[in-house]
């Protein structure tokens, strides 16, 4: 059950609402979207073409869980912006979820499909903030807000929101589901916390919030990279991704990102 919840997140922490017009020009604070251009060209942005971007990584979860925390392994591939998969390793069990273009599909521990996720909702990888939707500032149809100074672990951010009003019922009705916050360190400008909200796939609760703190940022061939990032959910912790081994250069094909 908790490996179940665990990969439906990560595909979830993947997802931003799609932009779309909407009637009324979105916000874009010049403030907030010279930060985010900033932090943008200081995490590799400016340095590579993320259309022809290759990673493939290896990271140790922890799953933090009342009765003992559960260990496994996460890897992860991720080809530019539209190419994402996700494999979750617990005990016997593996996990899969994976993105080509607008297709997504997930495969359960046993190996069967699970149902199929919306196309008209972009994916991303949120573990590596260069891959977040934080690359989607550029976009005039994305609202780009500044929303102040706050302490992320005793250390000044500046507080930026990354949002789309798409007209998809999802956002008519959870406008949460349409936000990326974004938090960078006053001095560095390199992201400290992110915070996004998913519809849950349970039933439980109409939206998942969940918070991503990253730290360890290491330079990986042109790009910064945070080999730690402690995720919580709905105010709770909930896991820890340690990464092992990150490769900017992989050999990658579409075939890495289709499940059969």
């Amino acid at each position: 059950m908790r490996l179940s919840l665990v990969a439906s997140l990560l595909l979830s922490t993947l997802l931003i609402s799609a932009p779309a017009s909407a009637q009324q020009p979105p916000a874009r604070d010049p403030q907030a979207v010279a930060l985010a251009a900033a932090t943008f060209r200081i995490l590799g942005g400016g340095q590579v073409d993320l259309s022809s971007l290759n990673i493939s990584a290896t990271a140790a979860a922890r799953i933090y869980h009342p009765q003992g925390d559960e260990l496994g392994v996460l890897t992860i591939k991720a080809r530019g912006l539209s190419r994402v998969r996700m494999d979750l390793a617990v005990g016997n069990q593996t996990r899969t979820t994976a993105l080509s273009g607008k297709r997504a599909s997930m495969l359960r521990g046993n190996g069967t499909p699970s149902q199929p996720v919306s196309p008209t909702i972009p994916f991303r990888c949120n573990l590596f903030p260069l891959l977040s939707p934080l690359a989607d500032y550029v976009q005039n149809d994305l609202s780009v807000t500044y929303l102040g100074v706050e302490f992320i672990a005793g250390k000044q951010a500046q507080h930026i929101l990354i949002s789309s009003k798409s007209p998809g019922a999802a956002v008519q009705r959870f406008p949460q589901a349409g936000e990326f916050h974004i938090y960078l360190d006053s001095v560095s400008l390199i992201p400290l916390k992110a915070v996004y909200f998913t519809l849950s796939t349970r039933n439980t609760a109409p939206l998942y919030r969940i918070e991503d703190l990253y730290s360890d940022y290491r330079q990986v061939g042109s790009i910064l990279v945070p080999f730690t990032v402690e995720r919580s959910l709905n105010g709770h912790p909930y896991a820890r991704f340690s990464l092992q081994s990150v490769n900017t250069n992989a050999s990658l094909s579409e075939d890495d990102f289709l499940l059969r």
